[in-house]
């Protein structure tokens, strides 16, 4: 009871990822980031769909909102806890920094500043992007290219990791809790080298085949 929110975060997340494995459909929802915060806001009177959908607009917070509260418990409750880890001193979570530091793709500073409720209703409009257009290749292979750190075209578990683990250390307000939860993950990662093929498919498919295989595994930490 008397431990820090963010320790207490960080065991949350480990506790409902030891219970439901990786919450890859929010994973999944970060690469559509980069099309959704880029888009030319001079088409929004055509109500475009997909990744090229205006959903982060301010109009669509509702709507947007309503999608996240859709997700199930553990999902949202893995958004709540994310967000409690990483957040600033004022509150606030740039989201901007976490996904270029996670995939490596350049994302606009609407999503550079925002408090839980602007959080949660990003990953919504999201969310209500995926429903219209899954992901697709060039969302895909640049985020690859960057994590593949050495260019052999296959990625290790700590290239897979040093993304996690680059955010801990620039954006977390307890870097040590935050690489803690980080490492926690590691289980979690296929311990193969992965091929471009390999690393869309699991990203594409959520990881659901990943889950039974490595969940006693994880369990067994705590």
């Amino acid at each position: 009871i008397g431990s820090s929110p963010k320790l207490r975060a960080s065991t949350k997340i480990a506790s409902l990822v030891a219970t439901h494995g990786i919450p890859w459909h929010t994973y999944k929802a970060l690469y559509r980031f980069v099309a959704l915060s880029n888009v030319d806001p001079t088409t929004c009177n055509d109500n475009p769909i997909g990744r090229n959908a205006c959903y982060l607009n301010g109009s669509e917070r509702d709507a947007n909102l309503e999608e996240f509260n859709g997700l199930e418990e553990w999902q949202k409750s893995h958004v709540h806890e994310w967000f409690v880890l990483l957040k600033n001193g004022d509150d606030k979570i740039d989201f901007q920094m976490m996904i270029e530091h996670l995939i490596g793709r350049d994302v606009s500073d609407v999503l550079s500043s925002l408090t839980e409720n602007e959080f949660k209703a990003a990953i919504g409009a999201a969310e209500r992007s995926l429903d219209d257009e899954d992901l697709v290749d060039d969302e895909l292979s640049a985020s690859f290219d960057w994590i593949d750190e050495d260019k052999d075209g296959v990625l290790t578990v700590d290239e897979r990791m040093r993304a996690v683990l680059e955010d801990c250390s620039t954006q977390a307000q307890d870097s040590v809790i935050c690489d803690v939860y980080a490492q926690l993950l590691r289980p979690w990662l296929p311990a193969s080298l992965m091929s471009y093929e390999e690393f869309k498919a699991i990203i594409v498919t959520e990881g659901a085949s990943a889950h039974d295989e490595v969940s006693a595994q994880f369990s067994s930490f705590f």
